[in-house]
């Protein structure tokens, strides 16, 4: 099976780990097209690089307008096509996207099947064009991928008829292991029992209510008072701090700016118990929340918000507690429930490390993601 999979994000080496893992199976040729150079609202200027020991064909093009997700296009990827022959097309963009609408209107001509994936779980309507270029290409895809499902309810909403997957995100399971963290405790100043946060610090990640939540718990501790760990980098950082200082907690609560991917365990390692208090607005929801993962496959019990796809993480993983988004009062309830039964939360620590590694490592979305393909292959072509 020849698969040629387009993909913006790949510019970035981490998030070519998919196809590396795809280009290890037998039987399977993978081509990888990414941009030459993508400029990120984050990190500005990337030029691609290639992922260590990535063995698959990768073909670097350069994008007219790079960094905007839905107008990015690219030319001279006809002749790329043409020449690999791919049997399926795995088009990572969002099929209101410009470059889904270019290489979707190329599968016609290759007689090839296409898979899209898609991360958006808010249903919205969306301004011409681009509402136009989502329902042509939603009516000539074979199959969609969804990171979650009410990814799958809103494409279903769209007008979607063909098959639906839901595939989640994978998490780099060499990265993320239990380690000690005694070192680092003492130098990030941590005492007692640690909850942690990590991820942007956005309206949207709802840290000021786990602030507030930590606060209350402070007040009336159950033995050693616990501190807060908040890893991550965002425009709400110097409104926390003083949320901090207000609920008088700011001498217990440790910021740290965001680290690399690479040194993310070291500091989910720290914490006894990781929060994800993500709130729901207007336009976004919590499409899967990786570091739930990340931390469970570093056996750290979880504590997250019923927003979007992270109450299905926890209970499918067993790995932790829900509290209703929102609820300083609930969250609180759950941080003292955690931290005063420490073996039932090491219980769950465990259970979530054992099924993160049975379903959502890099081998076994790949394996999902094979799946699709052969599904694609076996339904009437769409389109």
């Amino acid at each position: 099976m020849k698969v040629a999979a387009v993909s913006h994000s790949c510019v970035v080496d981490v998030n070519q780990q998919l196809f590396f893992e795809l280009s290890q199976r037998p039987n399977l040729d993978v081509l990888v097209i990414a941009p030459r150079v993508w400029r990120s609202s984050l990190l500005g200027k990337v030029r691609f690089r290639a992922l260590p020991g990535l063995n698959c064909k990768v073909h670097n093009l350069t994008p007219t307008l790079a960094g905007h997700n839905a107008l990015h296009f690219y030319r001279g990827y006809a002749k790329v096509l043409e020449a690999f022959q791919p049997d399926i097309l795995h088009i990572d963009e969002e099929p209101w996207s410009l470059a889904a609408w270019q290489f979707t209107r190329l599968k016609a001509q290759l007689g090839t099947r296409s898979l899209i994936y898609t991360k958006q779980n808010i249903f919205r309507q969306y301004p011409f064009p681009f509402s136009a270029l989502q329902s042509w290409v939603l009516e000539h895809t074979d199959i969609v991928a969804a990171t979650n499902s009410e990814g799958a309810q809103v494409l279903r909403r769209k007008g979607f008829k063909g098959p639906i997957k839901v595939i989640p995100f994978a998490f780099d399971a060499p990265l993320f292991v239990p380690a000690p963290s005694v070192k680092l405790r003492r130098a990030l100043g941590l005492s007692g029992p640690v909850v942690g946060y990590m991820g942007r610090l956005t309206p949207g990640k709802g840290v000021g209510l786990l602030i507030n939540a930590f606060a209350e718990v402070v007040r009336e501790p159950n033995g050693e008072p616990p501190s807060l760990l908040i890893v991550g980098s965002g425009p709400k950082e110097e409104a926390l701090r003083r949320r901090a200082t207000e609920r008088g907690v700011e001498e217990a609560v440790v910021f740290v700016p965001a680290v690399p991917h690479t040194e993310a365990a070291r500091y989910l390692n720290c914490m006894d118990v990781l929060v994800l208090p993500s709130r729901t607005t207007p336009g976004w929801k919590e499409q899967f929340g990786r570091v739930l993962v990340e931390a469970l496959a570093c056996e750290v019990p979880v504590i997250g918000s019923d927003s979007g796809e992270i109450p299905n993480i926890i209970r499918t993983t067993g790995g932790g507690l829900v509290f209703r988004e929102g609820d300083v009062a609930d969250l609180t309830l759950k941080l003292r429930q955690m931290l005063d039964d420490w073996d039932t939360a090491q219980d769950m620590a465990r259970e979530g490390r054992r099924e993160v590694l049975a379903r959502y490592t890099y081998e076994a979305i790949a394996d999902q993601y094979l799946e699709a393909y052969e599904e694609a292959l076996s339904v009437p072509q769409r389109g």
